[in-house]
Order: C-alpha cells, then sequence, then structure tokens
C-alpha cells in the first residue's frame, strides 16, 4: 500500500485489502496535522495582536509626546507674544509720557509767550457780532467794567444795508447827543456797504470814555465806482443823560427803518492805557 508525501495517508491499491485501523491511523494522522496548524495559527494571530498593540502603544505614545511638544512650543510663542506685547506696551507708555511731558512743556512756553505778547500788544479784541438775519437793530453790550479801563475803543461796523445811513446810539436813546454843536438823535452816523448800488464804505469808530463823557469820532472812506469820498463826524453824549458809567449798550440802526442785512459785522476792539 502506498502513502502520501506529507503526511504518510494510506493510499490504496485495487488489490490492497481495506483495514479498519489504516483509516483510523489517516485520522488520528490529519487530526494531529489540523490541531498542530491551529495552534500554530493561534499563536500567529497572537503574535500579530501583540505586535500591533505594541505598534498602536508607540503610536498613541509618539502622537503624546507630539502634543505635548505641539502644546509646549505653543505656550512658549504665546509667553514669547505676550512678553512681547507687554514690552511694547511699557514702551509706548514710556513714549506717551515722554510726548505728553514735552507737548505740556511747549503748550506752557507757547502759553506763556501768548501771554507775553498779549501783555505787551496794546490793541485787544473785545467783542465782534456777525448777523445770521436781518435786522432793524443790532446791539452791543456794553456793561463789561473792563472797557472802562481802556485808553480808548476802536470800534469797526462793516454794515449791509439799502439805507443810506447808520445810526449809532447809545442805551438805545434818542435826543441826547450832539454833534458839531447841534443836538442830535444819535451820538455817529455812516453809510454803509450798498450791494444795490455798489457803494462800498470803511468806516472806523472810535469811542471815548471818560467818568461823565461818552464821545466818538468816526472817519469813513467810501467808493462808489467812479469817485472816492471821506468823511469824519464827531459827537457826544450829554452826560446828564448818560455817561460811561451807566453805559450798557450800543445801537446800530438804520436811518429810514430799513433793515441791516444778514452776514453784516460789528468788531470791538479795545487799546490799553
Amino acid at each position: 500500500m502506498q502513502q502520501t508525501a506529507n503526511y504518510q495517508l494510506n493510499q490504496w491499491d485495487g488489490e490492497d485489502r481495506i483495514m479498519r485501523v489504516d483509516f483510523n491511523s489517516d485520522n488520528a494522522k490529519i487530526d494531529a496535522a489540523l490541531q498542530q496548524n491551529a495552534a500554530a495559527l493561534s499563536q500567529a494571530t497572537a503574535d500579530l495582536q501583540s505586535a500591533l498593540e505594541t505598534e498602536r502603544q508607540a503610536r498613541a505614545s509618539g502622537d503624546t509626546a507630539a502634543s505635548q511638544a505641539t502644546a509646549s512650543a505653543k505656550q512658549e510663542l504665546l509667553n514669547a507674544i505676550t512678553a512681547e506685547q507687554s514690552a511694547r506696551s511699557s514702551g509706548d507708555t514710556a513714549i506717551r509720557g515722554e510726548f505728553a511731558a514735552a507737548d505740556a512743556a511747549i503748550r506752557q512756553e507757547f502759553a506763556a509767550a501768548d501771554a507775553a505778547v498779549s501783555a505787551a500788544c496794546p490793541i485787544v479784541k473785545l467783542q465782534s457780532i456777525v448777523t445770521s438775519q436781518p435786522a432793524t437793530q443790532v446791539d452791543l453790550d456794553m456793561r463789561d467794567p473792563s472797557y472802562r479801563n481802556m485808553s480808548f475803543l476802536i470800534l469797526i461796523p462793516h454794515v449791509i444795508s439799502s439805507t443810506k445811513y447808520i445810526y449809532l446810539r447809545v442805551n438805545g436813546l434818542t435826543g441826547i447827543y450832539n454833534i458839531n454843536k447841534s443836538s442830535t438823535s444819535y451820538l455817529t452816523l455812516f453809510p454803509p456797504c450798498n450791494t444795490s448800488t455798489k457803494k462800498w464804505t470803511y468806516s472806523f469808530c472810535r469811542v471815548e470814555l471818560y467818568a461823565e463823557l461818552i464821545a466818538c469820532t468816526t472817519q469813513t472812506t467810501g467808493y462808489d465806482g467812479a469817485d472816492s469820498t471821506y468823511d469824519s463826524v464827531s459827537g457826544a453824549v450829554q452826560p446828564i443823560s448818560a455817561n460811561a458809567d451807566t453805559l450798557q449798550t450800543f445801537n446800530f440802526l438804520a436811518s429810514d427803518g430799513a433793515t441791516i442785512n444778514a452776514g453784516s459785522r460789528f468788531t470791538l476792539y479795545g487799546v490799553k492805557l
């Protein structure tokens, strides 16, 4: 009887006698071989799983180390950025402090220089009014007591109106003035700028505030497109009616009841003693 090459299992020929022991022997050999293969497969599987677990743990450990390294590097970068921002903030604060100190010093110097120039300059601007709408009368408040300490006042009116003359009165009063030895209803008068007739004038009023007298001299230069004109008017307030101590307002109004146009300007300067 012949047998297989690997496991020596029986191979019957036609003339071989079939015996039970031969079948039992073959089955035992097959069972042993299968058992050996199963054990080998189980061991190989266990080895593979162990290797995979080792690899997984190694990778997990590597990922943890990488994550920790990344987190550490990120934290170091954040710390460096925070330190840089803090340093810049401190530097900016210091620079701002230096600039603020320098600016304050410069402002003090300019203020001192401006005060010195103002103190040395004999002319000071007291007030200025620009009309925003037409008016029949424009008033200047003259109650400030410092006005009485000036050597004299300079009043520069730039009046736009269609009237022939603009009157200047004191405290809204009429009939208390003298011009050229004649009683009048105004302290002084001057022609306005007339846009319809293209007549332009410039007036300069010098006002004296004495203890018992208010006096004014007005000089006017005009031009109507062909000829220039010049006029001078001097007047005073009757002391019994009003004086420097009772002065409240200067009043500007048109001679014929016309309006003073918007955009008219009234500027008052003082000349120090």
